[in-house]
């Protein structure tokens, strides 16, 4: 089951940063498996150890309210169709940004934190499993207008 966190200490380079992270499990349900596939269509930045998700692809949509965290995840259809075994009859809600994407993936959780980075840090891996080889998909806030 994936699950959504907002804390500090995930960032090497600067561990008191409070990212928004994601993990899931890449054989876990098709929203999950649909978005560690796009994974495979990312932008890797060896230098800061991470692989960034095009907001031509894909995108996350994170709302906090009153401690309740909620991340969707949102793939355009047109990128969901280069993957065979993705169902897109699974995925009928659509982004309120881009009518073309569609939700493939909703986290929810609490926190105690009253504010969001830009940014949704998806791992693959449990946090209290991390190691140096795991690299986070980045993937940016919805696209404007």
């Amino acid at each position: 089951m994936p699950e959504v966190v907002l804390r500090d200490g995930l960032d090497p380079n600067e561990p008191d940063r409070v990212v928004l992270a994601v993990v899931i499990d890449p054989e876990g349900s098709p929203g999950e498996r649909a978005v560690a596939k796009i994974g495979e269509f990312c932008y890797v930045d060896e230098e800061d150890e991470v692989a960034y998700i095009l907001r031509t692809d894909a995108w996350a949509e994170s709302q906090l309210e009153n401690g309740d965290l909620t991340v969707d995840i949102m793939v355009y259809e047109a990128m969901l169709r280069h993957f065979d075994d993705v169902d897109l009859t699974l995925f009928k809600e659509r982004s309120r940004h881009d009518p073309d994407a569609v939700r493939v993936l909703r986290v929810t959780g609490t926190t105690t934190r009253d504010t969001l980075p830009g940014a949704t840090l998806v791992y693959l891996t449990p946090l209290d499993r991390l190691d140096e080889d795991d690299w986070p998909l980045v993937f940016a806030p919805p696209p404007e207008g």
